[in-house]
């Protein structure tokens, strides 16, 4: 059967300004961005037609999503948490976590679990195993594992990470088991949806074994940036929706640094529908880039 295809509308974007929370480790950005579309044909990375395919329903879909700051588990708060469970510390936006469709977190701590050492300090960390049960506890259904941090417990954190996240059966991109894994894109459907997801970082703390087993960019100029942007191309051309996880810009700062001025435009000319971009730990602007007749929301 002739997979169906639609047409994305970028009718509405919702930014909830003013709720921005910081609850212990995670700072919700809050931003609920709701995707329409409707029978048509899907978009290329051009903005074109593809497929006049139309669904069985012929109705318009509706998919809101809540991406998050940097999940960050520090000595602090691991010697809060005792035993590894965030019980309800975040019970003022589970709410929010909840009544949305789909939430994305940046998961900046490896899941490697116990046997590897658990560490929040000298910025080398390591989980509880427990963690990625809370997440689901919490209404996070999707994490990014491409970030800074993501080989502080070399590869076998990489694979502990993965493993315990498919057991509490969240979704992620980012890190990698293999170069085929690496390869393909990762599609979530949600209420009809097919919604790509692209994950990439400037570069870890900690070497890594082989090159796939973590999405980074390293530079703007850099041959691994054309691997990112052949990514979202190939996402574009595969799902209804295309969002990119960067982890990208200068700590601490709230403007923007080469790579973001650089990238963010080429990322968006590739098909990208939303940047969600995280590292800075701070709030840097969110602005539409428009390439080609499209418009595309990017969270600095």
């Amino acid at each position: 059967m002739k997979h169906k295809r639609t047409r994305l509308r970028m009718d509405r974007v919702l930014l909830l300004a003013g709720s921005v929370l910081l609850l212990l480790f995670l700072a919700v950005m809050a931003v609920c961005a709701v995707f329409f579309s409707d029978t048509g044909p899907r978009p290329t990375a051009a903005g074109q037609g593809s497929d006049t395919t139309r669904n069985q329903a012929g109705k318009t879909q509706r998919v809101s999503v809540t991406a998050t700051g940097d999940i960050l588990l520090e000595e602090p708060l691991l010697n809060t948490f005792g035993s590894g469970s965030w019980q309800d510390c975040l019970a003022d936006i589970d709410p929010l976590l909840a009544a949305d469709d789909l939430t994305i977190a940046n998961m900046e701590v490896p899941i490697g679990g116990e046997e590897l050492g658990i560490t929040g300090i000298d910025y080398s960390f390591n989980a509880p195993a427990r963690t990625a049960q809370n997440l689901k506890d919490h209404s996070i259904e999707f994490v990014s594992l491409a970030n800074n941090h993501a080989a502080d417990r070399g590869t076998q954190g990489i694979l502990n990470t993965r493993r315990n996240l498919d057991e509490a059966e969240i979704g992620h991109t980012g890190t990698f088991g293999s170069q085929e894994e690496r390869n393909q894109t990762n599609v979530v459907t949600v209420n009809g949806m097919d919604i790509a997801i692209v994950s990439w970082t400037y570069d870890t703390n900690q070497p890594y074994d082989q090159e796939w087993q973590v999405n980074s960019f390293y530079s703007p100029d850099s041959a691994q940036s054309q691997v990112l942007l052949e990514d979202v191309r190939r996402a574009r051309s595969q799902a209804d929706a295309v969002i990119v996880c960067m982890h990208w810009g200068t700590e601490f700062t709230y403007g923007l640094n080469d790579a973001q001025r650089i990238l963010g435009p080429q990322i968006a000319q590739a098909g990208a529908d939303v940047i969600i971009g995280n590292h800075p730990h701070t709030i840097q602007p969110a602005e539409w880039i428009e390439t080609d007749g499209r418009k595309t929301l990017c969270l600095w």
